[in-house]
């Protein structure tokens, strides 16, 4: 998906559709229906992929104050009811709208994330696979309880390429639970330094690594104590 992040078509259909052959997905060419073409598209590749840098991408949301998505989890008065109305962070589903919003990541493979990862917390059978039924995501996921209704969890891909060497760091997003083991993407706002504006008017984190919508799993939870593995419906 990055490769497509900043290719440019003359229709919008066609930004899905280019990308066809590449993955080796199958689907009808149809326009007039602008985004919903990727959105078709990111459903076709769950149904045959379990690769989640799908999930790899950054939320386009207005930049506001520069804190650190551990100092708002880390002070309950900041997450609010949902009818508070002044949240300090979006929500969305787990798919993208564009793929400008990718960034560059790779793939953890299964068996390296269960014996680095999975086999210190496992409470069941982790499978790597996950579907999509009635727009939501099943999904396997290590999770960790912040404050109030705000989780981090941990996916199986990394800004880090397989080298053979050196562990991949696992990347890890911030859910917020909207009903029992049902979820939606916390996105934080974060600073207009960190953000670059497209032609096209759209606002793209251009910095890996921020707390915008990925981040690193941190040194001190490589051993993910805390965490639990869940399978949990994401809103897609």
């Amino acid at each position: 998906m990055c490769w497509a992040a900043k290719r440019q078509t003359t229709k919008v259909e066609d930004r899905a559709y280019s990308l066809l052959g590449i993955l080796g997905v199958n689907m009808p060419s149809i326009y007039g229906i602008d985004g919903i073409a990727f959105e078709d598209l990111q459903h076709k590749i769950i149904t045959k992929s379990d690769d989640q840098t799908l999930f790899s991408w950054y939320h386009a949301c207005m930049p506001a104050e520069n804190v650190k998505m551990e100092d708002v989890v880390s002070i309950s008065g900041l997450i609010r009811n949902d009818d508070d109305g002044t949240p300090p962070f979006n929500t969305t589903g787990l798919l993208a709208s564009s793929p400008s919003h990718y960034v560059k990541s790779y793939e953890i493979s299964a068996e390296d994330f269960r014996k680095n990862y999975v086999d210190r917390i496992r409470e069941f059978t982790y499978r790597s696979c996950f579907s999509i039924d009635n727009n939501y995501i099943l999904i396997p996921l290590p999770v960790k309880h912040m404050v109030g209704k705000v989780w981090k969890a941990v996916l199986r891909c990394s800004f880090e390429p397989p080298d053979g060497h050196e562990r991949q760091c696992p990347l890890v997003i911030y859910l917020k639970e909207i009903d029992h083991l049902r979820y939606v993407w916390v996105h934080l706002q974060v600073a207009p330094n960190e953000w670059e504006l497209k032609e096209d008017g759209v606002q793209i984190c251009d910095v890996p690594g921020i707390p915008g919508s990925l981040d690193r799993l941190s040194d001190a939870e490589l051993q993910l104590q805390g965490y639990v593995l869940r399978e949990i419906d994401m809103l897609a």
